[in-house]
């Protein structure tokens, strides 16, 4: 437990921010590796300015502390870049280039070979603008530091090796940038993958949940609600009504009109049922023409009086059919009150015979079960 601790006080917490905060440890471990390399050539004796190693080393320690007080006190927000990638290749190429002038020409080499691991790192956490910039920022710092290079040591073998580093850095550095503007068109097809397939992956969710037809919730869905509902009403002894509504005549509307007018009465029904119907109260299609509406009441009188509210907003309702003449459409319903203790199967088993009995009795009204009684 100990070191996750002491870990936890080094990285901040937040996901994204402790991800910046990594990245930079990562890079501020190679940066400074590099000046430990520098030091090392002093004490080996072949860098000439020992001063100004030191100088660099002392900097580069400050710079890298500086931006790791601004990652882990959050200050990074306020820039338009909050992982400071940018920012921090930058400082890295100046770092190279003060390298560079300060080694002998033995080691030249090495801060180029530097410049293309930054440049390199830079590519997968900048966009292609940034690593732009960050490209003409290191033409820019390596031609000023072979310029002074040049003039402390104007010997011939140094000139040329000073053109040869120009050309090899104007043929490396447009490269670089094509990588990561390669690099970028991938990461950008592969978020544009993501967001396709999250998409898909919502419609799939909405499938499994939701009736095609109606807009209502499926079967499957409304067995999850109703095992919720009765999870939560064992814990508070809060109970629920459940209801089955069954479309009065449905089979003789597809015999007449077809199939495509029964689809257009059981949307008008849901759509009326739903607006009718309150915010607490659920309703999903049970299947076929039947309908199976959860209210959170525990007064069965209550419930009925929310399914007769449904039944006068359908009174009002006329279907348009092929032949101009509007159909009416009524149903019937069944109602039962949960009961603590009572499987949610045979809670719906007695909706199921209060709605055939409401249907053995005529149709077009609301029965309860037979051991409810309303007060």
């Amino acid at each position: 437990m100990r070191p996750r601790a002491d870990l936890n006080r080094l990285l901040p917490t937040e996901r994204q921010q402790r991800s910046y905060t990594i990245r930079f440890l990562i890079g501020a471990g190679n940066c400074l590796a590099a000046l430990l390399a520098l030091e090392f050539a002093v004490f080996i004796g072949i860098s000439p300015h020992p001063s100004g190693v030191h100088a660099l080393a002392l900097c580069g320690f400050l710079v890298e502390l500086t931006f790791f007080v601004l990652l882990r006190s959050g200050l990074n927000h306020r820039f338009a870049d909050p992982s400071l990638t940018e920012y921090q290749i930058n400082a890295a190429i100046v770092f190279i280039g003060v390298g560079y002038w300060l080694v002998t020409p033995l080691g030249k080499s090495i801060p180029l070979v530097l410049l293309i691991v930054v440049l390199m790192f830079g590519m997968f956490s900048t966009t292609p603008r940034q690593l732009g910039r960050c490209c003409v920022w290191a033409m820019a710092v390596m031609s000023t530091s072979f310029f002074l290079v040049a003039r402390t040591a104007p010997a011939a073998i140094i000139t040329t090796q000073q053109w040869f580093h120009v050309a090899l850095l104007m043929m490396v550095l447009p490269t670089v940038y094509a990588l990561a503007y390669q690099l970028a068109l991938i990461r950008a097809r592969l978020r544009e993958r993501k967001e396709e397939l999250k998409a898909a992956l919502q419609r799939i969710e909405t499938l499994a949940t939701i009736d095609v037809l109606t807009g209502l919730l499926n079967r499957r869905e409304m067995h999850n609600v109703l095992d919720r509902q009765e999870k939560m009403a064992s814990r508070t002894d809060q109970g629920f009504c459940v209801c089955m509504i069954d479309i009065d005549f449905f089979k003789k509307v597809n015999d007449v009109y077809g199939h495509n007018m029964g689809d257009e009465v059981l949307r008008v029904f849901a759509s009326t049922a739903r607006s009718a119907l309150r915010e607490t109260d659920v309703i999903s299609r049970w299947g076929g023409e039947e309908f199976l509406v959860m209210m959170m009441d525990t007064d069965v009188a209550l419930a009925r009086s929310v399914i007769e509210r449904v039944r006068s907003d359908m009174d009002a309702v006329a279907v348009p059919t092929p032949n101009g003449q509007p159909l009416k459409v009524t149903f019937s319903a069944g109602l039962a009150r949960y009961r603590q203790g009572e499987p949610m199967d045979r809670v719906i088993e007695r909706a199921d015979r209060a709605l055939y009995r409401a249907k053995s009795a005529g149709r077009n009204q609301t029965v309860l079960d037979h051991v409810e009684t309303v007060s």
